[in-house]
């Protein structure tokens, strides 16, 4: 099985974060090329390593980390948000969308 990743590994950069140093190992060995310890807001560290950004992201934080994920994607990427745990975080989304759409238009 790992011979038929280790072309997509090359061919893609898969990127996680952890507010846990401990489980680097743990993302590399299922998979990551990249591990971001989070410590706060993490955009101005990748795009220290990424310029342009990634073009597609998983968001597993909720909407508390949305705008800080949102500055890690590229232009017209797409960021998609899982774990929207309150009524409140969907409409704090609302808002936030509505101001990253105008940063893309």
């Amino acid at each position: 099985m790992d011979s038929l990743q280790q072309p997509l590994r090359r061919a893609f950069v898969v990127a996680a974060t952890t507010r846990n140093p401990d489980r680097e190992g743990l993302f590399r060995a299922n998979g990551a090329n990249e591990v971001f310890i989070d410590h706060g807001p993490i955009s101005e560290e990748v795009r220290k390593k990424h310029l342009n950004g990634f073009s597609k992201i998983l968001e597993l934080g909720g909407v508390t980390a949305l705008e800080d994920t949102m500055k890690c994607a590229k232009d017209q990427g797409i960021v998609c948000i899982t774990g929207i745990a309150e009524e409140s975080e969907c409409l704090k989304m609302s808002a936030l969308t509505l101001s990253f759409q105008h940063r893309f238009v």
